[in-house]
């Protein structure tokens, strides 16, 4: 329902790519480490809502309908756990690889745009993340907070970054 809403929004006819991007490789690498990399957040999140739905339903004792269907919380976390290992080095490749190709195009690898702050501040959201989760002192529900913060922040950067703010990064023909 969201992707039809967006396309209904947000579609704009393809245009060519400006001629300081046109660097196949680089574009390749880095939107597909991009794409797979929030996929893989956004799974994240959903089994991050579903482990605090199930918890909390499991501390009251009142696991029933579809929640019953549920792994345990504990199952569904350490799936979220999982779901981020894997997703934050590709976002750290995804943060690597734009800089590298911001070389190539613009001869200068970070330049303060407001895609690439963005970007970086998911890149620290889901660091913390990690390191909340490995924390001691940190409950797995307090880190599972801090990954849906690092969701929140991938729909800043996606919706009011995308639409709002001028930048390099504003080929698109949305905004």
């Amino acid at each position: 329902m969201v992707v039809l809403v967006a396309g209904k929004i947000w579609y704009t006819e393809a245009s060519q790519l400006m001629p300081a991007l046109d660097n196949t490789m680089w574009l390749t690498i880095h939107v597909t480490l991009a794409t797979l990399s929030v996929a893989l957040f956004v799974i994240g999140a959903a089994l991050a809502v579903t482990y605090l739905l199930r918890d909390a339903a499991e501390r009251k004792s009142r696991v029933r309908g579809w929640l019953a269907a549920l792994p345990q919380a504990e199952k569904l976390e350490a799936m979220t756990y999982g779901m981020h290992i894997f997703a934050f080095p590709l976002w750290t490749f995804t943060l690597i690889t734009g800089a590298i190709w911001a070389e190539v195009a613009w001869g200068r690898y970070w330049g303060w745009d407001p895609k690439e702050v963005w970007t970086f501040v998911i890149w620290v959201v889901y660091a913390a993340y990690l390191h909340s989760r490995a924390t001691s002192s940190w409950t797995k529900r307090q880190a599972t907070y801090v990954a849906l913060t690092g969701m929140l922040c991938v729909i800043i950067n996606y919706t009011v970054v995308n639409l709002l703010i001028t930048g390099l990064h504003s080929y698109s023909g949305v905004a």
